[in-house]
């Protein structure tokens, strides 16, 4: 896939730096935050470690990939594979890249590799995030359950082989 701009959108694996620093500036765009505040900065770094902390502990197979468009960084997807899911644990994308079909793209390569082994795609999104709700529709996700605040879908290739009932 390429962007709109025609370069094209691949994953790498997630190396430190570059994934701090994509992800503070993800987060505080997302937060309306001064990105170049040094508070801004450790509360988002301190942020970041605790979430991949604890996805760590839950999902000790998961790992981080840098999403790039070219050579440029724009965004990261952590995902874990389990024996009847992949679990998109979390994505974002810098805010001047979305709703180019970027998440949908990467998305689909996560569908893809479940379907390759009968396995589902599960998430959970913010009941309230109708863009991410969109994508992930079209997408083919359907919800399982709800919380106050969350919607869990999962997606299960159309050969029925996706994951467990």
């Amino acid at each position: 896939m390429t962007d709109v701009k025609g370069d094209p959108v691949t994953l790498v694996p997630a190396d430190e730096e570059t994934l701090v620093t994509v992800y503070l500036a993800v987060r505080s765009s997302d937060l309306r935050l001064e990105s170049s505040a040094t508070g801004t900065r450790q509360l988002l770094a301190m942020q970041l470690a605790a979430q991949r902390q604890q996805y760590r502990r839950l999902f000790p197979m998961a790992s981080w990939s840098v999403i790039r468009c070219g050579s440029v960084p724009v965004g990261w997807i952590a995902a874990a594979r389990g024996e009847a899911e992949i679990r998109c644990l979390d994505i974002g994308l810098l805010e001047g890249v979305r709703r180019r079909g970027i998440a949908a793209h990467v998305l689909g390569l996560l569908q893809r590799d479940a379907a390759a082994g009968g396995l589902a795609v599960t998430l959970t999104v913010r009941s309230d995030n109708a863009p991410a709700r969109a994508v992930y529709d079209r997408l083919g996700f359907q919800p399982v359950s709800t919380t106050a605040n969350h919607l869990h879908l999962t997606w299960r290739s159309a050969s029925g082989t996706g994951g467990c009932q």
